[in-house]
């Protein structure tokens, strides 16, 4: 099998898979180094095709359908038949571990600016990224695999509370959450009156009390030559396991950039990704949370910041080069960060849960309306660029979508068929 060519000027067109809020900044990042781009478009996926930068959108057969054949058949037509793509950038999460496991068949057709697929398969699998991390001296807290309710009853006990709960299945929730927060075996047995069927398995872990930080890295194998940390100030949910909506670059903490080093070294890592760990409120001690093997959801901070992670993803991609560590860990510190979209549909579901107050909506409300207004950037709201935002609000909050059929100035290929 040969290794396809590095991009020149007449194949250096990106192809991004998977329409998430990320694919913007990705999108935003590739115009202003003027690379042309394809956005893959599957269903239900409104917004980023609404980008001014986008102008060919290829419209595949949906990815959860069926074992992802028909998705698998028509991205190698496509491939083939677009001699001008020369990279195939993936960013979601589903789109990150399809691509990890057909890399053998993608790989001839275009270079993949993704981590390898062992690699991102490593990082997927939670229990193996907790125990790797374990083996290389990076703090975690105590955790197990449930199976089923006496496992999970049996081990809560044996870990002690609180606990958090997380599936194991990526892109699955639990009980419509990121994961369930369980301060005493009342709440256990409250949450788990029957054990849900959608899992096989849940992890089980001891709570970590204290403030989540977020470091956004590019490795090269192993060694990190960019790094961004950021500090969470508040998430979509109301016990804070949600997704950040609200976050503030601060200066790196040694510890964090050194237990982030040992997991990229220890996976011979070359691409892009991120950590996560909890650090206590005295800031004496810190637990590891996750690595994952793709771009972060808030890939604007970096991006933001004057960390070109999306440049350097395409310039790791396969092998590739990128610049030494030094001046790429020179970013923007004390910026605030606001994704005000995730702010307000965090509220509206945990008023339609009501999981919070008449009063604690109002108060919510003028905090994310003032943080809207101080943050120095925004995770998908750009004045020269609107429409993604406008058609997220628009689905999100109301339920209305525009389209892709009647973009303006975008030509749409559709393939959802299985033809060009």
């Amino acid at each position: 099998m040969t290794k396809p060519p590095s991009p020149t000027s007449q194949n250096d067109t990106v192809l991004l898979l998977g329409n998430y809020r990320p694919s913007l900044a990705a999108i935003r990042a590739l115009a202003a180094d003027g690379r042309r781009l394809v956005l893959g478009l599957g269903a239900n996926e409104p917004g980023i095709e609404w980008s001014r930068h986008v102008k060919d959108i290829w419209q595949h057969p949906r990815l959860d359908e069926g074992d992802g054949a028909a998705f698998l058949a028509a991205l190698k037509a496509f491939l083939a038949q677009r001699n001008d793509i020369g990279t195939l950038l993936p960013v979601s999460d589903e789109m990150v571990l399809f691509v990890a496991r057909h890399r053998g068949e993608i790989a001839p057709l275009a270079r993949i600016a993704s981590p390898a697929a062992d690699i991102v398969l490593a990082c997927a699998d939670k229990v193996e990224s907790l125990t790797l991390a374990r083996t290389h001296g990076v703090a975690t807290h105590p955790f197990a695999v449930v199976h089923d309710r006496e496992e999970l009853f049996y081990d809560a006990e044996r870990i002690g509370y609180p606990l958090a709960l997380r599936p194991l299945t990526p892109g699955l929730k639990l009980f419509g959450q990121k994961a369930l927060i369980l301060e005493d075996r009342a709440a256990l047995e409250t949450a788990f009156t029957a054990w849900p069927a959608e899992h096989a398995c849940l992890l089980l872990q001891r709570f970590a009390d204290g403030q989540r930080h977020n470091l956004y890295f590019a490795a090269r194998k192993g060694e990190l030559v960019a790094c961004v940390e950021s500090l969470i100030l508040r998430t979509n949910a109301p016990d804070g396991t949600g997704t950040s909506v609200l976050e503030r670059t601060v200066e790196p903490t040694p510890a964090l950039v050194e237990e982030t080093r040992r997991l990229t070294a220890a996976l011979d890592y070359t691409g892009v990704g991120f950590t996560q760990f909890i650090v206590a409120r005295d800031g004496r001690s810190s637990c590891f949370l996750e690595i994952d093997a793709r771009m972060s959801a808030n890939l604007a901070v970096p991006e933001q910041s004057g960390v070109p992670l999306t440049r350097l993803a395409l310039a790791l991609a396969d092998g590739g080069t990128a610049p030494e560590a030094g001046e790429a860990f020179a970013y923007r510190r004390d910026r605030l960060y606001a994704w005000t979209f995730g702010d307000l549909s965090g509220l509206k579901r945990a008023m339609l849960d009501r999981k919070v107050s008449l009063a604690g909506a109002l108060g919510l409300s003028a905090r994310i309306a003032a943080a809207a207004i101080r943050a120095d950037g925004h995770l998908t709201w750009s004045l020269r660029d609107p429409m993604p935002t406008v058609a997220m609000f628009a689905y999100g909050l109301f339920g209305i979508t525009i389209p892709a059929q009647i973009l303006q100035g975008s030509h749409l290929i559709d393939t959802t068929a299985g033809t060009l």
